[in-house]
């Protein structure tokens, strides 16, 4: 009787060893190419933001889009581009953080899930969205003398106001309740909840419904609205080194050259650090960004404090080679990466 031949337990051994091998050699490589082919369209989508921006300006004479009250900025230029919802997600963070978890309302993304951006206001519906986007913050200016004019019916001296903050020097004094306006109105530029009228008075308000949330002081809303700090047009000298759109856990980004970076990444970002929403290690020690001039290309995350984020921004500041900045200075996590 003639013996089926087989494997033994040797062999098989040996096989699956060789596949395990295998294995642990290629998914690395395998997950390297999936996370380079997610920062290729990422980079492609912040292309087209910057065909859409080109676009809008060139047929304003180069006049960057104003805000008048549209809190969100992919907003006032929707017919420049097609509803399609993938333009504002990084492939890399195309899920909210709360992602089927709560309720539908405005709240920040991190490094790997996309931000919620949700008005409680019936007329504001269009506004809604979910993204990985944000927008330099200094580049999208608050009309004050319009908004306030319009609603107050009181002419405002828009070069020399700080927001209605109170004091001299040229500043507008409005009223509690326009102060309170006007915080309600920064609350909704990074998502946070609105509070009653006239409960602004000279300092921050913050709501007690949500625990996460914070106060925003006066001194920060008129520090945010200083008209000298802000981009008007497109066609400025340095406009390829001044940021535009990029990845980021909001909307907006108001990065200043005496913010630090997050002491860890991946954090649930909120606006107590301007730097945060941004300062994100998403494509491997940097994020994707497109400038002023539409060219679009990967920053590294230390290389954020030598950009042009607003006129008055110190490129040589003290994050920065050039401000005395050493290696050891920075967080843990961001030590590996290349100083500027």
């Amino acid at each position: 009787m003639r013996r089926q031949k087989g494997f033994t337990l040797v062999e098989l051994l040996t096989v699956i060893s060789i596949i395990v091998l295998l294995m642990a050699i290629l998914l690395p490589a395998l997950n390297g190419v999936r996370r380079r082919a997610r920062a290729a369209v990422c980079l492609s989508n912040l292309r087209q933001w910057g065909m859409v921006y080109k676009m809008y300006t060139d047929e304003f004479d180069g006049k960057l889009p104003r805000d008048y009250g549209e809190s969100p900025w992919y907003y006032p230029i929707r017919n420049y581009y097609r509803s399609e919802k993938d333009l504002l997600l990084c492939p890399s963070a195309k899920k909210p953080s709360s992602h089927n978890k709560t309720p539908k309302r405005s709240k920040y993304g991190d490094t790997f899930a996309a931000w919620e951006f949700f008005s409680s206001l019936p007329e504001e519906a269009a506004w809604n969205s979910i993204g990985s986007y944000g927008l330099n913050g200094w580049t999208y200016k608050l009309e004050r003398k319009k908004m306030f004019e319009d609603m107050n019916n009181t002419d405002i001296d828009d070069e020399n106001s700080e927001s209605g903050g109170g004091g001299g020097g040229g500043t507008t004094v409005l009223s509690d309740d326009w102060r309170a306006w006007l915080i309600n109105y920064w609350r909704k530029r990074f998502g946070l909840p609105y509070v009653g009228s006239g409960s602004g008075g000279s300092g921050g308000i913050k709501s007690d419904s949500d625990p996460n949330n914070f106060e925003i002081s006066q001194e920060d809303i008129n520090d945010i609205s200083k008209p000298s700090r802000y981009w008007l047009m497109a066609y400025e000298k340095q406009a390829n080194n001044i940021p535009l759109i990029f990845d980021s856990s909001w909307l907006y980004s108001y990065f200043d050259d005496t913010e630090g970076p997050p002491p860890s990444d991946n954090l649930s970002i909120r606006y107590s650090g301007r730097s945060n929403t941004t300062c994100i290690d998403r494509h491997n020690g940097g994020i994707n960004m497109v400038f002023m001039d539409f060219s679009a290309s990967k920053v590294g995350l230390k290389e954020l404090w030598t950009l042009k984020w607003h006129r008055q921004f110190n490129i040589a500041g003290t994050w920065t080679q050039l401000g005395g900045m050493q290696p050891e200075q920075w967080p843990k996590w961001l030590r590996k990466y290349k100083d500027y």
